[in-house]
């Protein structure tokens, strides 16, 4: 939502629900970081969820994003583990704008495999996303 040319955080619940990005566990900081910087960015505000069991942010206009991925999930080397997390973000949870996808800290072989499950699932009838699909990382 707009006030005049300002975006504002507008979102029909309890705003007690949310806190700083930087207060998020894990990877989450620094992917809104990453998210922030991007380009295609263009939500304003950025604010994150105190719930584990929402999405990971929400912007100015209450467009939300739900993050997988980032530089210790990729360092954990399970890319089988994460193939299922990203799966399940584009394909299973509901109730999301945006599924961000950081590739920050994959390796060559990990975004590959990455991008050739990415394809194989678009190109799978019965698989429709229920987000779009934002992907961050300086490597891909």
């Amino acid at each position: 939502m707009l006030a005049g040319a300002t975006p504002v955080l507008v979102h029909n619940s309890n705003p007690e629900e949310y806190c700083l990005t930087s207060e998020l566990r894990g990877d989450e900081p620094g992917t809104a970081d990453r998210l922030r910087a991007d380009p295609r960015f263009t939500g304003g505000d950025l604010r994150g969820f105190v719930a584990t069991n929402a999405p990971d942010y929400i912007d100015s206009y209450g467009r939300t994003y739900d993050a997988v991925g980032g530089p210790s999930a990729w360092a954990r080397g399970n890319t089988q583990q994460m193939l299922g997390s990203i799966r399940s973000h584009l394909y299973l949870n509901t109730g999301m704008n945006f599924t961000v996808l950081d590739l920050t800290g994959a390796s060559s072989e990990q975004i590959d495999t990455v991008f050739e499950n990415l394809d194989a699932w678009d190109a799978d009838p019965g698989l429709k996303p229920t987000s779009k699909l934002l992907i961050l990382g300086d490597d891909y």
